[in-house]
Protein backbone atom coordinates (compact mmCIF):
# COMPACT_ATOMS: atom_id res chain seq x y z
CA UNK A 1 0.00 0.00 0.00
CA UNK A 2 2.81 2.41 0.91
CA UNK A 3 4.57 1.75 -2.38
CA UNK A 4 1.37 2.31 -4.33
CA UNK A 5 0.81 5.69 -2.62
CA UNK A 6 4.48 6.65 -3.04
CA UNK A 7 4.50 5.72 -6.73
CA UNK A 8 1.37 7.81 -7.27
CA UNK A 9 2.35 10.86 -5.17
CA UNK A 10 6.14 11.10 -5.59
CA UNK A 11 5.93 12.46 -9.18
CA UNK A 12 3.54 15.19 -8.02
CA UNK A 13 5.92 16.12 -5.20
CA UNK A 14 8.89 16.07 -7.59
CA UNK A 15 7.10 18.46 -9.93
CA UNK A 16 6.93 20.92 -7.04
CA UNK A 17 10.60 20.27 -6.16
CA UNK A 18 9.73 18.19 -3.08
CA UNK A 19 10.94 14.68 -2.33
CA UNK A 20 9.11 11.75 -0.76
CA UNK A 21 9.33 12.24 3.04
CA UNK A 22 11.88 10.01 4.78
CA UNK A 23 9.35 9.49 7.59
CA UNK A 24 7.22 7.60 5.05
CA UNK A 25 10.02 5.30 3.90
CA UNK A 26 8.15 2.20 2.73
CA UNK A 27 10.90 -0.12 4.03
CA UNK A 28 9.75 0.71 7.58
CA UNK A 29 6.40 -1.01 7.07
CA UNK A 30 5.86 -4.78 7.13
CA UNK A 31 5.45 -6.52 3.79
CA UNK A 32 3.05 -9.15 2.54
CA UNK A 33 1.13 -11.19 5.09
CA UNK A 34 2.16 -9.01 8.05
CA UNK A 35 0.11 -6.09 6.74
CA UNK A 36 -3.30 -5.24 8.07
CA UNK A 37 -4.42 -4.64 4.45
CA UNK A 38 -4.20 -7.11 1.60
CA UNK A 39 -2.00 -6.38 -1.38
CA UNK A 40 -3.78 -5.17 -4.48
CA UNK A 41 -4.77 -8.11 -6.64
CA UNK A 42 -2.86 -8.64 -9.88
CA UNK A 43 -6.05 -7.99 -11.87
CA UNK A 44 -6.47 -4.56 -10.28
CA UNK A 45 -2.77 -3.69 -10.58
CA UNK A 46 -2.72 -4.55 -14.28
CA UNK A 47 -5.90 -2.56 -14.98
CA UNK A 48 -4.67 0.38 -12.94
CA UNK A 49 -1.42 0.56 -14.88
CA UNK A 50 -3.29 0.75 -18.19
CA UNK A 51 -4.88 4.11 -17.36
CA UNK A 52 -2.72 6.99 -18.62
CA UNK A 53 -1.46 9.21 -15.82
CA UNK A 54 -0.77 12.93 -15.94
CA UNK A 55 2.88 13.93 -15.84
CA UNK A 56 4.90 16.91 -14.69
CA UNK A 57 5.98 19.00 -17.64
CA UNK A 58 6.58 22.51 -18.82
CA UNK A 59 3.44 24.34 -19.82
CA UNK A 60 2.88 24.24 -23.59
CA UNK A 61 2.16 27.46 -25.42
CA UNK A 62 -1.51 28.37 -25.20
CA UNK A 63 -2.46 29.12 -28.79
CA UNK A 64 -4.97 31.93 -29.19
CA UNK A 65 -4.80 32.37 -32.99
CA UNK A 66 -4.37 29.56 -35.50
CA UNK A 67 -5.73 28.25 -38.78
CA UNK A 68 -7.90 25.18 -39.10
CA UNK A 69 -4.98 23.49 -40.90
CA UNK A 70 -2.73 24.08 -37.86
CA UNK A 71 -5.34 22.43 -35.64
CA UNK A 72 -5.78 19.48 -38.04
CA UNK A 73 -2.00 18.99 -38.13
CA UNK A 74 -1.97 18.99 -34.31
CA UNK A 75 -4.68 16.31 -34.25
CA UNK A 76 -2.67 14.19 -36.72
CA UNK A 77 0.60 14.62 -34.81
CA UNK A 78 -0.83 13.64 -31.41
CA UNK A 79 -2.43 10.51 -29.92
CA UNK A 80 -5.39 12.33 -28.42
CA UNK A 81 -7.30 15.60 -28.65
CA UNK A 82 -10.14 16.61 -26.32
CA UNK A 83 -12.38 19.63 -26.00
CA UNK A 84 -12.87 20.59 -22.37
CA UNK A 85 -14.30 23.45 -20.35
CA UNK A 86 -11.99 24.43 -17.49
CA UNK A 87 -12.76 26.49 -14.41
CA UNK A 88 -11.04 27.54 -11.24
CA UNK A 89 -12.34 27.91 -7.73
CA UNK A 90 -10.64 29.74 -4.90
CA UNK A 91 -10.01 27.37 -1.98
CA UNK A 92 -7.79 29.54 0.25
CA UNK A 93 -6.25 32.96 0.10
CA UNK A 94 -4.29 32.93 -3.16
CA UNK A 95 -4.82 29.18 -3.76
CA UNK A 96 -7.03 27.86 -6.53
CA UNK A 97 -8.41 24.48 -7.51
CA UNK A 98 -8.71 23.77 -11.23
CA UNK A 99 -11.49 21.55 -12.53
CA UNK A 100 -13.39 20.48 -15.61
CA UNK A 101 -17.01 21.50 -16.14
CA UNK A 102 -19.45 19.51 -18.20
CA UNK A 103 -18.51 16.62 -20.46
CA UNK A 104 -15.09 16.05 -22.00
CA UNK A 105 -15.60 15.82 -25.75
CA UNK A 106 -13.24 13.54 -27.66
CA UNK A 107 -11.98 14.78 -30.98
CA UNK A 108 -9.38 11.98 -31.15
CA UNK A 109 -9.51 9.39 -28.37
CA UNK A 110 -6.21 7.54 -28.73
CA UNK A 111 -5.38 5.59 -25.54
CA UNK A 112 -7.61 7.67 -23.27
CA UNK A 113 -10.57 6.08 -21.52
CA UNK A 114 -13.90 7.96 -21.51
CA UNK A 115 -14.46 7.30 -17.81
CA UNK A 116 -11.00 8.48 -16.69
CA UNK A 117 -10.12 11.38 -19.00
CA UNK A 118 -11.76 14.05 -16.83
CA UNK A 119 -9.79 12.81 -13.82
CA UNK A 120 -6.55 12.71 -15.85
CA UNK A 121 -7.02 16.32 -17.04
CA UNK A 122 -7.75 17.54 -13.51
CA UNK A 123 -4.70 15.65 -12.23
CA UNK A 124 -2.60 17.26 -14.99
CA UNK A 125 -3.84 20.70 -13.88
CA UNK A 126 -2.99 19.92 -10.22
CA UNK A 127 0.49 18.69 -11.08
CA UNK A 128 1.15 21.55 -13.51
CA UNK A 129 -0.69 24.28 -11.63
CA UNK A 130 1.32 27.00 -13.40
CA UNK A 131 -0.43 25.88 -16.61
CA UNK A 132 -3.80 26.15 -14.88
CA UNK A 133 -2.99 29.73 -13.85
CA UNK A 134 -2.01 30.62 -17.44
CA UNK A 135 -5.04 28.92 -18.96
CA UNK A 136 -7.74 30.13 -16.56
CA UNK A 137 -6.88 33.73 -15.78
CA UNK A 138 -10.39 34.90 -14.91
CA UNK A 139 -13.17 33.64 -12.71
CA UNK A 140 -15.23 32.52 -15.70
CA UNK A 141 -14.85 29.11 -17.35
CA UNK A 142 -12.82 28.79 -20.54
CA UNK A 143 -12.95 26.15 -23.28
CA UNK A 144 -9.79 24.52 -24.64
CA UNK A 145 -8.80 21.83 -27.06
CA UNK A 146 -5.94 19.88 -25.52
CA UNK A 147 -3.82 17.55 -27.68
CA UNK A 148 -1.06 15.23 -26.57
CA UNK A 149 0.52 11.80 -26.52
CA UNK A 150 0.54 8.84 -24.18
CA UNK A 151 4.08 7.54 -23.71
CA UNK A 152 4.86 4.69 -21.30
CA UNK A 153 1.51 5.16 -19.55
CA UNK A 154 2.01 8.91 -19.05
CA UNK A 155 -0.06 11.57 -20.78
CA UNK A 156 1.98 14.48 -22.13
CA UNK A 157 0.13 17.59 -23.32
CA UNK A 158 1.77 19.06 -26.43
CA UNK A 159 -0.75 21.58 -27.76
CA UNK A 160 -3.37 23.77 -26.10
CA UNK A 161 -5.84 25.75 -28.23
CA UNK A 162 -8.07 28.34 -26.59
CA UNK A 163 -11.53 27.98 -28.12
CA UNK A 164 -13.36 31.28 -28.14
CA UNK A 165 -17.10 31.65 -28.74
CA UNK A 166 -16.92 32.89 -32.32
CA UNK A 167 -13.87 30.84 -33.29
CA UNK A 168 -14.56 29.50 -36.76
CA UNK A 169 -11.12 27.96 -37.36
CA UNK A 170 -11.09 25.44 -34.50
CA UNK A 171 -14.76 24.62 -34.95
CA UNK A 172 -14.08 23.94 -38.64
CA UNK A 173 -11.09 21.76 -37.75
CA UNK A 174 -13.07 19.64 -35.30
CA UNK A 175 -15.81 19.11 -37.93
CA UNK A 176 -13.37 18.30 -40.74
CA UNK A 177 -11.41 15.93 -38.49
CA UNK A 178 -14.07 13.22 -38.80
CA UNK A 179 -13.27 12.87 -42.52
CA UNK A 180 -9.64 14.04 -42.51
CA UNK A 181 -6.83 11.73 -43.57
CA UNK A 182 -3.43 12.52 -42.08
Amino acid sequence: MCESVRDSCAPVLACHEQSWPESLNCDRFPAGDNMCLDNLGKEYQNKYKELPKATCQGCPLIEETYSYKTALDAFCDNDFAVKVKLARRKINQGLYEFMTEGPVEFIKQGQLFPYDTRNMIEQWLRINDNCGHHMIRHSRSMVYVIAGNVQHGKAVVNRVFHLQKKDIQLTLATRKWRHHKC
